[in-house]
């Protein structure tokens, strides 16, 4: 599944995909909140109703001023290597020394959310999210 936002700057993008950062902090079930996003929502909803379902996540920052920026990298550690585009011959396209982290627990999910909106303000947001959810049974 994918879903994609599109649209003029400052048109909701980011809030309709992951809502408010106020919502993604306070609700503990990442369901409840009026302004919770889309996001969110669908991943506390496989986390909460399949038990045998494992959800990792990246998230990548694309900008045309800074290149590639992961969002779920510890600022204070130094990266394993530059991100880079590569071509696997069986998986096609990854990005090389991308974080994956895995989000066993609706908690441990609101965390990573959390941080992904965190690191984007570190940022400036001054590119495109592409937040990808790796869910496997």
């Amino acid at each position: 599944m994918t879903c994609f936002a599109y649209g003029a700057s400052k048109s909701g993008k980011t809030y309709t995909l992951f809502g408010s950062d106020q919502a993604l902090s306070q609700d503990p079930t990442l369901q409840a909140h009026s302004e919770l996003g889309l996001i969110p929502r669908l991943l506390a909803s496989a986390l909460a109703e399949h038990v045998s379902v494992t959800v990792s996540l990246s998230a990548l920052e694309i900008s045309a001023l800074d290149g590639l920026h992961d969002l779920l990298q510890d600022p204070k550690a130094p990266a394993p290597g530059p991100l880079r585009i590569r071509e696997h011959p069986a998986h096609g396209p990854f990005v090389e020394h991308l974080t994956i982290t895995e989000v066993p627990t609706i908690a441990k999910l609101q965390h990573v959310l959390v941080a992904v909106a965190a690191a984007r303000r570190r940022t400036g947001a001054t590119g495109h999210v592409l937040l990808t959810a790796y869910i496997t049974r």
